[in-house]
Protein backbone atom coordinates (compact mmCIF):
# COMPACT_ATOMS: atom_id res chain seq x y z
CA UNK A 1 0.00 0.00 0.00
CA UNK A 2 1.00 3.33 -1.16
CA UNK A 3 0.92 6.15 1.04
CA UNK A 4 -0.28 9.30 -0.74
CA UNK A 5 -1.09 13.02 0.44
CA UNK A 6 -4.72 14.98 0.30
CA UNK A 7 -4.49 16.05 -3.13
CA UNK A 8 -8.15 17.48 -3.62
CA UNK A 9 -9.77 20.21 -1.98
CA UNK A 10 -13.42 21.50 -1.86
CA UNK A 11 -13.83 22.45 -5.25
CA UNK A 12 -12.12 19.78 -6.71
CA UNK A 13 -13.06 16.46 -4.06
CA UNK A 14 -15.95 14.75 -6.07
CA UNK A 15 -19.07 14.95 -4.61
CA UNK A 16 -20.34 11.40 -3.21
CA UNK A 17 -20.73 9.63 0.14
CA UNK A 18 -17.86 9.70 2.27
CA UNK A 19 -17.06 8.49 6.01
CA UNK A 20 -14.41 8.21 8.54
CA UNK A 21 -12.55 5.04 8.57
CA UNK A 22 -10.91 3.14 10.91
CA UNK A 23 -7.96 0.67 9.61
CA UNK A 24 -6.23 -2.34 12.09
CA UNK A 25 -3.99 -4.61 9.83
CA UNK A 26 -6.00 -5.67 6.68
CA UNK A 27 -9.00 -5.32 8.65
CA UNK A 28 -11.34 -1.60 8.03
CA UNK A 29 -14.35 -0.26 9.45
CA UNK A 30 -17.04 2.87 8.18
CA UNK A 31 -16.95 4.11 11.48
CA UNK A 32 -19.46 7.48 10.80
CA UNK A 33 -21.10 8.84 8.16
CA UNK A 34 -22.56 9.03 5.52
CA UNK A 35 -21.13 12.63 4.76
CA UNK A 36 -21.88 14.26 1.58
CA UNK A 37 -18.49 15.57 0.94
CA UNK A 38 -14.73 15.00 1.76
CA UNK A 39 -14.35 17.98 3.85
CA UNK A 40 -17.07 17.14 6.47
CA UNK A 41 -15.74 13.48 6.95
CA UNK A 42 -12.12 14.92 7.42
CA UNK A 43 -13.65 17.70 10.44
CA UNK A 44 -14.90 14.42 12.21
CA UNK A 45 -12.01 12.09 11.93
CA UNK A 46 -10.94 13.02 15.26
CA UNK A 47 -14.62 13.39 17.61
CA UNK A 48 -15.16 9.78 15.75
CA UNK A 49 -11.95 8.41 16.86
CA UNK A 50 -12.41 9.73 20.40
CA UNK A 51 -16.09 8.38 20.59
CA UNK A 52 -15.21 4.78 19.87
CA UNK A 53 -11.92 4.94 21.79
CA UNK A 54 -14.43 6.23 25.07
CA UNK A 55 -15.50 2.49 23.97
CA UNK A 56 -13.01 0.28 23.14
CA UNK A 57 -9.96 1.34 24.39
CA UNK A 58 -8.15 -0.23 20.84
CA UNK A 59 -9.54 2.63 18.65
CA UNK A 60 -7.15 4.82 19.72
CA UNK A 61 -4.10 2.24 18.31
CA UNK A 62 -6.17 2.07 14.57
CA UNK A 63 -5.48 4.32 11.50
CA UNK A 64 -7.97 6.44 11.18
CA UNK A 65 -9.25 8.42 7.87
CA UNK A 66 -11.70 8.98 5.31
CA UNK A 67 -12.83 6.70 2.60
CA UNK A 68 -15.20 7.53 -0.55
CA UNK A 69 -17.70 5.15 -1.39
CA UNK A 70 -17.48 4.93 -5.18
CA UNK A 71 -20.83 3.26 -6.00
CA UNK A 72 -22.63 6.23 -3.89
CA UNK A 73 -24.04 3.78 -0.88
CA UNK A 74 -25.14 5.75 2.09
CA UNK A 75 -25.48 2.72 4.67
CA UNK A 76 -24.99 4.16 8.44
CA UNK A 77 -21.27 4.08 9.47
CA UNK A 78 -20.93 1.58 12.63
CA UNK A 79 -21.02 5.02 15.19
CA UNK A 80 -23.92 5.93 13.71
CA UNK A 81 -25.95 2.70 13.93
CA UNK A 82 -24.75 2.26 17.45
CA UNK A 83 -26.74 5.99 18.73
CA UNK A 84 -23.33 6.98 19.61
CA UNK A 85 -22.05 9.75 16.53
Amino acid sequence: MQDTDHVCNEESCPRGTYYVSAVDGSSWWRMAGPYNTHQDALADVDRARNIANDHDGRAWFMGWGTVRDKEGKRDPGNLNRAGLI
